[in-house]
């Protein structure tokens, strides 16, 4: 990922490097810039300045001091079931997360296209089904979003206090 300086206009890569897969983009600390990191889809910025990146199979985080830390995801060769039990974030599977948001409570969400969820991070670190059931097809209104089918949500985004928003591609 790179930022732009809001006055020069100049690029800055803030994390990453081109190369080749490595144990090193798993994010188990150490310097943003220069880990390799694997299919960068998304990112969101926290009010504290930390930037979440939603890449693929992983959430890492890059602290305000540049440090690229893990939050959540591990390295998989197959799609995982969809787990509708909270549990922690730092060991749970993710599967082609596509966007990330952050929330007015800290709380981090992750759009998982290929496996029709959007899942919900709280600050304390658990990882639970924010919505959808897995399904691949679009559910009804006026159901609970846990409850509901999304079709490949690609973007997700954290308005005013109670207020996601999802977009999908089918």
């Amino acid at each position: 990922p790179q930022q732009m300086s809001a006055p020069t206009g100049v690029l800055e890569t803030i994390a990453g490097r081109k190369g080749v897969f490595d144990a090193r983009w798993l994010g188990a600390g150490g310097p943003a810039r220069g880990a390799a990191l694997d299919e960068v889809n998304g990112a969101a910025v926290a009010p504290d300045g930390t930037i979440y990146l939603a890449a693929f199979n992983f959430i890492h985080k890059i602290t305000p001091a540049g440090q690229l830390v893990h939050v959540a995801g591990r390295f998989l060769t197959s799609q995982p079931p969809v787990s509708r039990v909270p549990q922690p974030a730092a060991t749970t599977a993710i599967w082609s997360a596509r966007a990330a948001s952050v929330g007015p409570d800290g709380s981090v969400y992750i759009a998982e296209q290929r496996l029709n969820v959007v899942r919900r991070i709280t600050p304390d670190g658990m990882i639970a089904v924010f919505a959808g059931t897995g399904g691949g097809s679009p559910g009804p209104n006026g159901i609970p979003a846990v409850d509901s089918s999304l079709a490949f949500p690609t973007d997700v985004a954290a308005a005013a206090p109670f207020r996601r928003i999802v977009s999908m591609s089918g």
